[in-house]
């Protein structure tokens, strides 16, 4: 039991506050260990051992070892299918001989003819309507100088 130095109560071992006050109690200081003595007859018994820790997880590695086997394995396995294929194609009497059975050949139906709709007609072209020439008011020439030169004619569209 542990006595509180402030109030008197006792507490139980162990405890670091005071039940009534809630006060630290003093901590009970663990007997020193020294080293064994030598017993009469020269035998030391061995110190005892620390508990043992437990070693540290190493971090996991990403097998990239088998990683790679496994893709290899998969396209050695898809090239194997693709050359089956590609010789039951181009020499069926081969395969026939090797299984003793012929590869039965695929015919695709016949395409529907595709109806392709009548083109629209073209569209009617139609000419631009023609505008009359502006009209231009005479300028008087300025007082003492000549008159100013007329504008050009217009050229006027021709209908054929």
């Amino acid at each position: 039991m542990v006595i509180c130095q402030h109030c008197q109560q006792q507490n139980r071992d162990g405890a670091r506050v005071c039940n009534r006050c809630g006060r630290p109690l003093p901590q009970a200081q663990p007997a020193p260990q020294y080293p064994p003595q030598p017993q009469p007859g020269g035998y030391v018994p061995p110190a005892p051992l620390p508990p043992p820790v437990p070693p540290a997880a190493a971090p996991r590695k990403t097998p990239w070892k088998n990683i790679g086997i496994g893709c290899g394995l998969l396209f050695v396995g898809f090239l194997c299918g693709m050359l089956t294929l590609f010789a039951a194609q181009s020499a069926p009497d081969l395969v026939k001989s090797l299984t003793g059975t012929a590869t039965p050949t695929v015919v695709a139906p016949a395409p529907a003819p595709a109806t392709v709709p009548p083109a629209p007609p073209p569209a009617p072209v139609t000419k631009p309507p023609v505008q009359p020439p502006p009209v231009t008011t005479p300028v008087a020439p300025p007082p003492g100088g000549t008159p100013p030169a007329p504008p050009p004619p217009m050229a006027t569209p021709t209908t054929k």
